[in-house]
């Protein structure tokens, strides 16, 4: 009997092992979150936001590159329609407009571009 309670009380080196291999899987799981999943969600919701805040006029960059003033943007709109040349005019996605400009050429955050609609 007093070897069982002796064996009770010591720990077996597996379940340390074992208690190690979980610790790290979850402290890698965090610091992932951390680093990439957490800041991929703050710019996935900032370009949402700047994207359903696009106005007639507004100067967008697409995902392609291309570079041109929003001539027309409905809302509830999933389309909007850009002119990339005098007279030449094309619908884009919202989802492809990569970045907003302000008419000296920076690009405006979600945050100035409500400022700036509110002017």
């Amino acid at each position: 009997i007093a070897r069982q309670r002796r064996a009770c009380r010591t720990v077996n080196p597996k379940s340390k092992q074992q208690l190690k291999k979980t610790v790290s899987c979850y402290s890698h799981f965090v610091v992932f979150y951390f680093l990439l999943i957490r800041p991929q969600q703050k710019r996935a919701k900032e370009h949402q936001a700047m994207v359903s805040n696009l106005k007639k006029g507004d100067t967008v960059i697409t995902a392609g590159g291309i570079s041109g003033k929003v001539m027309k943007a409905a809302e509830g709109n999933e389309a909007v329609d850009v002119e990339i040349a005098k007279g030449v005019t094309v619908s884009i996605l919202r989802h492809f407009i990569s970045e907003c400009r302000d008419k000296d050429g920076r690009v405006l955050s979600a945050g100035a571009q409500q400022n700036q609609n509110a002017k």
